[in-house]
């Protein structure tokens, strides 16, 4: 879906009907020059709010690839893109590496469920 705002209303999207269960969205939303990404998968919902900016493509395309037995390695996963993407990474099957300037413990726990 492309980037929109409304100014006076609220939308709610929901997700379902995922082809398979490893398919995700990553629905962004935010101030237009603040946007932040959250990764949605089958039968799970986002309010968005007037003032926030939408915005959401698939993950089918990355799940399209089997990266079983690939080592990735993500820069910066402690939040934002870099954890969206590591978690893209682990559930296509890749050993993900986790490089930051902090420990990444939440986006560590993220990627220890996706397999």
């Amino acid at each position: 879906m492309p980037p929109h705002l409304h100014d006076r209303r609220s939308e709610i999207y929901l997700y379902f009907d995922m082809p398979t269960e490893r398919d995700r969205v990553f629905h962004y939303m935010g101030q237009p020059e603040d946007l932040r990404h959250i990764v949605i998968g089958n039968e799970e919902a986002v309010i968005s709010p007037p003032w926030s900016s939408t915005s959401a493509n698939s993950s089918e395309a990355m799940m399209s690839f089997d990266l079983t037995g690939r080592v990735a390695v993500v820069t910066g996963a402690n939040t934002g893109i870099g954890q969206g993407i590591a978690l893209a990474l682990a559930q296509a099957g890749a050993d993900v590496a986790l490089v930051g300037r902090t420990p990444a413990e939440g986006t560590a726990a993220l990627v220890r469920g996706a397999g």
